[in-house]
């Protein structure tokens, strides 16, 4: 049976939000099993407006207003919220660089780690990147 996988994503004024969304939709094996909840604290008319062919079926919103926000752990619980029962939760930095095949990796740590003991987490600190123009 094919696993599903939440991404929650909680994002102030991140103008790298876009690039985090479709870094995990495009470098999954599998982009099908991947939903995404998205906190986006922007202010008006600079929310993030996604074409892409899986934004409308695979990306839930919670938008506020930057003005409205209350830090970042309220931000993560509400994502939290947005969580609609997926087989694995995960959650991102709104500034995140994806693997290639990260969700085959990652559902391979999980299910080793599962092995050993069934109320496992995973965590790491993600590796740093730079955007160059």
């Amino acid at each position: 049976m094919r696993a599903s996988i939440f991404i929650s994503v909680a994002a102030y004024c991140d103008p790298m939000l876009a690039f985090t969304l479709r870094s995990a939709m495009t470098q999954a094996d599998d982009p099908g099993r991947v939903f995404l909840g998205v906190v986006e604290q922007a202010l008006p008319g600079t929310q993030l407006r996604l074409r892409d062919p899986w934004a409308d079926s695979q990306v839930r919103w919670a938008r506020l207003h930057a003005l409205e926000a209350r830090g970042p752990c309220w931000a993560r619980a509400l994502a939290m919220s947005l969580y609609q029962g997926e087989d694995w939760f995960f959650q991102v930095d709104s500034h995140t660089w994806f693997e290639p095949g990260w969700d085959v990796r990652l559902l391979a740590w999980a299910r080793r780690c599962t092995a050993l003991n069934p109320r496992c987490l995973l965590s790491c600190y993600p590796n740093p990147f730079q955007v160059r123009a």
